[in-house]
């Protein structure tokens, strides 16, 4: 009886003992988890305090960048404005761009010019009459950089058209700000027939008729508002031939609109066949359109008869796409929207 007791007393001993040290643990445990969360606590308040400040700055840089964006934009209008009632001058970009084809002014680098003053030289050299004796109408536009680009970095454009009893003769000028000064980086002419214009980005359009069967026309793109060709192109249908860019290719293809025209005396619908010539980049494209199976099967026996192979219209729009991504403009050489123009 007495073991037993002993033994009793013993168990609850060490019960007593084990639930001590449990107590003990676990009240260092609860004292580790309190500084845990204090720690916790704080490095988060730490981490919002550093967000909410990375927040601001970001917010701050921002801002100061839209603002200065803003300013540079009006003081690049300012400029604009200047330049069109005549106050100030813009000199001829080291890099200028003359596209014009009926006049011939002197567009030396380094020489500058009122708005006034150029359409005074317009008008001198006019000596058949083609502006007609109405004021022309002035109208300006401003431009947007790339995509991704420098906002703050933006061209101009400047339109004088001219009206006669027939028809309008356009000149466009495109403009930009470098150090507080204007200058010119392009300029090309237009009339009712052959249209020059410019989409928001500033890209260059010019197209139309160049006789009754043969139209032309030209794309440039530009690069902070400095300009490089994209494409220069022409259709022409059986009655007329190319005459740019003189070769092999030039004497073959023109032999076969030839005898494609000699043949539609005999079936008129081969005069609804078109004939394009694509310079893009250091290459010339050649290939034609017509919805007729059996017309083009007969374009294809003549391309055959002078040992020729059209392009395949994929081919000539891959290169398009090629050059445009090599002069970084194929975010913008597609859109075909006009510029907003504003009248003086």
């Amino acid at each position: 009886m007495k073991k037993q007791l002993l033994i009793l007393c013993l168990g609850v001993s060490l019960s007593l003992a084990a639930c001590g040290g449990q107590a003990e643990i676990a009240e260092v445990s609860s004292s580790q988890q309190e500084s845990r969360a204090e720690g916790s606590s704080d490095t988060a308040q730490t981490e919002a305090v550093q967000s909410g400040t990375a927040q601001e700055n970001t917010a701050q840089t921002e801002a100061a960048q839209s603002g200065t964006a803003q300013e540079n934009a009006v003081q690049q209008k300012d400029l604009l404005e200047q330049f069109l009632i005549g106050d100030t001058a813009a000199e001829i970009d080291g890099d200028f761009v003359d596209l014009t084809q009926t006049f011939e002014l002197d567009y030396s680098a380094g020489s500058s010019y009122t708005l006034n003053q150029l359409i005074g030289q317009l008008r001198k050299l006019d000596e058949y009459g083609m502006l007609g004796s109405k004021e022309p109408v002035i109208t300006y536009a401003m431009l947007q950089n790339r995509p991704g680009e420098d906002d703050d970095e933006r061209g101009m454009a400047v339109a004088v058209d001219f009206e006669n009893n027939y028809e309008t003769n356009r000149f466009l000028y495109v403009l930009k700000e470098d150090e507080g000064e204007l200058e010119i980086t392009l300029a090309i002419d237009g009339w009712t027939r052959r249209w020059a214009t410019l989409n928001p980005y500033g890209v260059v359009y010019e197209g139309g008729s160049g006789g009754a069967g043969y139209h032309g026309g030209m794309t440039y793109v530009p690069d902070e508002f400095e300009y490089r060709e994209l494409e220069q192109w022409a259709e022409v249908y059986p009655g007329f031939t190319f005459y740019l860019y003189e070769g092999e290719e030039l004497d073959k293809v023109n032999a076969i609109i030839t005898e494609c025209f000699e043949m539609a005396a005999e079936n008129e619908k081969l005069y609804e066949v078109m004939f394009t010539q694509n310079k893009i980049g250091d290459r010339v494209y050649y290939t034609y359109y017509v919805e007729d199976e059996t017309l083009k099967q007969q374009v294809e026996d003549l391309a055959k008869k002078h040992n020729f192979r059209f392009d395949p219209e994929a081919d000539v729009d891959a290169a398009r796409a090629d050059r445009a991504k090599l002069l970084e403009a194929e975010s913008i050489y597609q859109n075909y929207d006009e510029v907003t123009w504003t009248q003086r």
